[in-house]
């Protein structure tokens, strides 16, 4: 059974929010803007109602931006795959899917969320990058606690596609069938 990230985030927006060893640039973004938000306790629908509201909209836009922006720089300098929190991007699209409807009514906001939305998948490319390297060298799976629920699901699917396709190939060169 497939279940796809649209779905796992829709199931996972109840859950408890983590307190992970990774990255975390939400938790970080909200705790330094001091937005009035209280993830204690609370779930990621909790944290999508109570930033709908928030009038520090810009400001956590921006903040979130900035750390996004240093996120993608130490991984870009770094040859190894960093740590992100297990629910990296789960705490990504709930802050996103909370500021969403505030963006439309404000310009300047949307230009923000632009800026974000693109450092952000320059960030999602490098990490696939280093995933797909290190499903195809066969490493050991000592590199999953690096990654958020996403990466890893990704990163145990294209390994174990890539063994099976190896698997096949020499089966086949071998003359098996």
């Amino acid at each position: 059974m497939r279940l796809s990230v649209r779905a796992l985030h829709a199931n996972l927006l109840y859950k408890e929010i983590a307190r992970d060893s990774g990255l975390n640039v939400v938790l970080e973004s909200l705790k330094e803007v001091n937005a009035g938000v209280n993830v204690e306790g609370g779930t990621y629908r909790d944290l999508v109602s109570s930033l709908s509201s928030s009038k520090e909209a810009g400001r956590l836009l921006n903040v979130l931006r900035v750390k996004v922006k240093r996120a993608y720089w130490k991984e870009e300098k770094s040859k190894e795959l960093l740590p992100v929190s297990k629910d990296f991007y789960l705490s990504l699209r709930a802050v996103l899917d909370a500021l969403r409807p505030l963006k439309e009514r404000d310009s300047s906001l949307e230009r923000e969320f632009k800026e974000l939305m693109k450092i952000l998948m320059d960030l999602i490319r490098l990490r696939l990058q280093k995933i797909v390297s290190l499903a195809l060298s066969s490493k050991a799976r000592e590199h999953l606690n690096l990654m958020s629920l996403e990466e890893g699901t990704l990163y145990s699917t294209l390994s174990a596609l890539i063994n099976r396709w190896e698997e096949e190939l020499v089966r086949s060169l071998e003359g098996g069938s």
